[in-house]
Parts: structure tokens; C-alpha cells; sequence
């Protein structure tokens, strides 16, 4: 069944769209996805975008390329978390990018959302928020990171 924009907006709507109404989504959903999460309703572009993570595509790829350089940190969260179900191609590039975010929180959820496998550079990367100046939280998430990928 081929989803339309008022059913995709259907599913994200209610103020915590549930794991069970996301199952919902499918490839067809991800055009929807991309035109919600780069539209005008923050409150529902950063739902698009975390549900982005859903339902992998190379248009929903490309569209997390650029939710990772919106002006709002909201939107760049959702990217950062939606990455970890992407391939290299695209996670390397977003976290790469948001781990130095100067929103603290847009950097953690970078830091939350580094999948077990990962290129050298961007392990030197999580190494630098580590030793960075700023807030202690963000370079002990950083040290909890490299633990877990050292496991």
C-alpha cells in the first residue's frame, strides 16, 4: 500500500508517536518524510526526521545530509539519532559533523547515535570531544562512547 502525505502525517502527529505507529511506515512513506522534515513545522520536522530512521533510503540519506545542517539544533538531533540505521555513507558524514556541533545536545545525541563499527577518523573524532573544552557531561559521554567501542 503506497502512503500519502496525510497518512505519514497521521502517524507522526500524536505527541509521542509510538514505536508500533512508526512499524507503520514503509519505503513509500520516506518522500512524505523528506518533504515533512524539511518543511516549516519544526514540531513535526523533528519527528520526520528521527523517523527517517525507520525506514532507510538513499532519499532519506540525502535528506539526513542536509536535516544535519539545519539552523535548528531540534533537527539536527533528529538526524544525528536517525543515522545509526543508515550505512557509512551517510552516518559517517552526520556524526562526523555533529560531534562537534556547538549545541551540547545536538553532540550528544551524535555521541549516542555512533554505531558499534566505525571508520579510524571518526573514532579520532570522539578522542577530540574527550580532551575538548566545554561541558564535562559531553566530554565524559565522549569516554563512554570509546569504552562501549572498545568492548
Amino acid at each position: 500500500m503506497t502512503m500519502d502525505l496525510e497518512a505519514v502525517r497521521t502517524i507522526l502527529l500524536p505527541d509521542e508517536a509510538s514505536e508500533s505507529h512508526l512499524e507503520l511506515l514503509d519505503a513509500s512513506a520516506v518522500p512524505h518524510l523528506v518533504t515533512l522534515a524539511e518543511g516549516d513545522d519544526v514540531a513535526l520536522a523533528v519527528k520526520a526526521a528521527y523517523a527517517l530512521g525507520e525506514v532507510p533510503s538513499d532519499e532519506g540519506g540525502q535528506a539526513l545530509l542536509r536535516l544535519a545542517a539545519s539552523p535548528d539544533p531540534r533537527i539536527r538531533m533528529g538526524a544525528a539519532s536517525s543515522s545509526r540505521s543508515f550505512d557509512v555513507a551517510v552516518h559517517e558524514p552526520v556524526l562526523t559533523a555533529l560531534l562537534v556541533d556547538l549545541d551540547p545536545g545536538v553532540a550528544k545525541s551524535a555521541l549516542r547515535a555512533v554505531p558499534q563499527q566505525i571508520s579510524p577518523s571518526l573514532r579520532a573524532r570522539i578522542e577530540e570531544r574527550v580532551h575538548a573544552a566545554g561541558e564535562p557531561g559531553l566530554r565524559e559521554l565522549a569516554a563512554q562512547t570509546l569504552r562501549r567501542l572498545d568492548r
